[in-house]
């Protein structure tokens, strides 16, 4: 309503962002103009058309204009020529277009919209300049509702969640894929994996990418539904080099108000992380942890060096720290002193 009446808009469409990687929602929009058949019609097909969309839909957040109107992508006269004019922006005296993509650093956060008619004229550069100073304010609005809303929507998913707190560890990822929330458990889970948990706001872990890419997997099988509800998805994530495995179970919690939750459970292999934790508490780094795990599955020297990426050299240099700190002197012992430090119904697995 604001911006038509500042830009003289008959029509427009507000769009939310859902994902970093998804520039709208074509299940949150906000409509004034447009007939329902006509965006029903949009989101089955002509989006995949729309000049404006494929526009910043290929390239990254932080290179998306602020705002762009029809000239900015292509003439007028080519407009003319295509399908998405023809087939769906004439059919509703739609001839003009102005975006403003509303952004909280390099996120969008939702795209606005709006349309002039023939008779009208196109969107002249000072109503860009015009929608370029008041992008911040209302991307400053927006972003506030948003906060709100995760807010309320994360207290109402803690309380429904109660029966399933048990498990090893919690995180709930909002819809841009940041977490709003990180049990003590799920950090000390994912540290053991070499992913930052207290930081979790960066890709630069396989084990991040991993869990982005499962989250993104999840509601992959949910867009496009029209129903609210849940969906799950069961994935491992291995750490680098020992490939300790932790089982994760992730649930999509889609709401019409708040978009998507993912919510993650860590469930680890326990005799794994407790033997770890023993292991530091002798005085044993990371990577001579992962010499240890390794070792105990059966590796020798030159398949441990590989799996690192170190050399055999380095290995035993690591393996001869690993006696002086563990009280032993070869491997043999350092396998008794595991089984010594694995619970019972472990010691009965084979271990290497």
């Amino acid at each position: 309503m604001f911006f038509e009446r500042q830009f003289g808009a008959e029509k427009s469409n507000f769009f939310m962002a859902e994902a970093p990687d998804k520039p709208v929602s074509f299940l949150r929009i906000v409509n004034r103009g447009i007939e329902d058949r006509a965006l029903r019609h949009y989101r089955q097909y002509y989006w995949r058309i729309d000049p404006f969309y494929r526009k910043y839909a290929e390239q990254k957040p932080s290179e998306i204009s602020d705002v762009l109107t029809t000239e900015d992508i292509l003439s007028y006269k080519k407009l003319t020529r295509t399908e998405y004019y023809n087939d769906f922006l004439k059919p509703q005296s739609i001839h003009h277009q102005m975006t403003v993509h509303l952004k909280s650093g390099f996120q969008i956060l939702g795209v606005v919209a709006l349309f002039r008619s023939r008779r009208a004229s196109g969107f002249s550069t000072h109503d860009k300049l015009k929608a370029l100073l008041a992008a911040p304010y209302l991307s400053g609005a927006l972003k506030a509702a948003i906060v709100s809303e995760k807010n309320t929507a994360l207290e109402s998913v803690i309380h429904s969640l109660i029966p399933d707190l048990p498990y090893s560890g919690l995180i709930i990822f909002d819809r841009f894929l940041e977490p709003i929330y990180k049990d003590e458990r799920a950090i000390s889970i994912l540290s053991t994996l070499g992913v930052p948990g207290r930081e979790f706001n960066s890709r630069s872990s396989s084990g991040q990418r991993d869990i982005y890419g499962y989250c993104k997997k999840l509601l992959g099988s949910f867009e496009g539904k029209e129903n609210a509800g849940a969906r799950e998805l069961q994935f491992d994530l291995f750490s680098e080099g020992s490939r300790q495995k932790v089982s994760v179970r992730a649930r999509l919690i889609y709401e019409q108000k708040s978009g998507p939750l993912y919510l993650l459970f860590f469930n680890p292999e326990e005799h794994i992380l407790g033997m770890t934790k023993d292991l530091r508490s002798m005085g044993l780094t990371r990577r001579e942890v992962e010499v240890v795990h390794l070792l105990a599955k059966g590796s020798k020297n030159a398949e441990i060096a590989e799996r690192l990426c170190i050399s055999e050299y380095t290995v035993e240099n690591h393996l001869r720290s690993i006696y002086r700190k563990m009280g032993v002197s070869n491997r043999t012992a350092v396998v008794h002193q595991l089984l010594q430090i694995l619970p019972d119904d472990f010691k009965r697995r084979p271990v290497c």
